[in-house]
């Protein structure tokens, strides 16, 4: 059994399963269907599929069992960018690089079995990230589409 991300007859993205001794697309399964969110990536990490989407112009990650059952999100440090998370398919863990507006590009370890994702290597910067926000707002166009739109206000003062 094969595994491929395609956008045949799913313009987001899918995920379907090919039996190489029956090749013909008959027999081809679904395993991910297409969702509302942009399908950006797939690895197969601690026997599951690892999923990261394009979602409102920014990242989400998503964990789907081997036969497409949705089991978790992966939390991720904010509204940003995230990449990486490679490895083979028996891998329990697993790195990511995200990156946001007000966040300098920074390597995470995502330990699958324990659920639990924590900084590997951060660049020392000359600022404190946390004293600013990256807020989401959405603006209706002229034909009502939805736009996503990022607010970053100045520096956060303490209260």
């Amino acid at each position: 059994m094969f595994w491929f991300r395609t956008d045949l007859d799913a313009p987001r993205g899918r995920v379907i399963a090919i039996d190489v001794t029956k090749p013909s697309r008959a027999n081809w399964r679904e395993v991910i269907p297409q969702a509302a969110e942009t399908l950006t990536g797939v690895n197969t990490l601690n026997n599951s599929f690892v999923c990261t989407y394009l979602k409102d112009a920014h990242s989400q990650a998503k964990i789907f069992s081997l036969t497409g059952n949705f089991l978790r999100e992966i939390s991720l440090p904010g509204i940003g960018t995230a990449g990486g998370f490679g490895g083979k398919r028996s891998d329990t863990e697993t790195f990511f690089a995200f990156a946001g507006f007000t966040m300098p590009g920074t390597i995470y370890r995502c330990d699958l079995a324990a659920k639990s994702t924590s900084v590997f290597r951060a660049p020392k910067v000359d600022f404190n990230p946390a004293d600013y926000e990256t807020k989401q707002i959405f603006y209706a166009s002229k034909d009502g589409t939805r736009v996503p739109m990022f607010i970053m206000p100045q520096e956060r003062h303490p209260a």
